[in-house]
């Protein structure tokens, strides 16, 4: 497990070296902002979905490499997305000010989002089994079965 903490570090880091070589290729080419959001799109969700979609039959350093691999794709994807989204965003404030309101905003939506997301699993449970609680967080809802649960 020492190699996982080894390479989540190294993926951080290059995650952080090509941030600002996202920018600066974003701002040299705003006509293809919209082509490198899919990318950027494309790119998350094959991360994402391959995280949660390793082959049983693989080994421990064969996992490690499955998991490096997607979570680069995640990083890149989420990276191309977030960046473009919020120069895209500052963009349509034309005044200091604007941008700092529009980034405040942005800023603490997404701190309530985090802590939603946080608190919501666990508030779910209060009324609900657990699996019926994980899969409403998880945006699968089964109507049938909470209506069970209740009767």
């Amino acid at each position: 497990m020492q190699n996982l903490g080894l390479i989540l570090l190294l993926l951080r880091l290059t995650d952080a070296l090509l941030d600002p070589l996202i920018g600066y290729v974003s701002d040299r080419n705003q006509a293809s902002l919209k082509q490198i959001m899919i990318l950027g799109g494309a790119f998350l969700i094959l991360g994402f979905n391959g995280l949660f979609w390793a082959p049983i039959t693989f080994g421990q350093q064969e996992l490690i490499l499955w998991f490096s691999i997607f979570t680069a794709f995640s990083y890149l994807g989420y990276s191309l997305l977030a960046i473009n989204f919020y120069g895209a965003g500052l963009n349509m404030a034309q005044t200091y000010e604007g941008r700092t309101a529009l980034s405040s905003w942005r800023e603490g939506l997404g701190l309530g989002g985090i802590l939603l997301a946080a608190i919501l699993p666990s508030s779910l449970e209060l009324f609900l089994t657990k699996q019926t609680a994980f899969q409403i967080y998880g945006g699968f809802i089964n109507i049938s079965e909470i209506k069970n649960e209740r009767e």
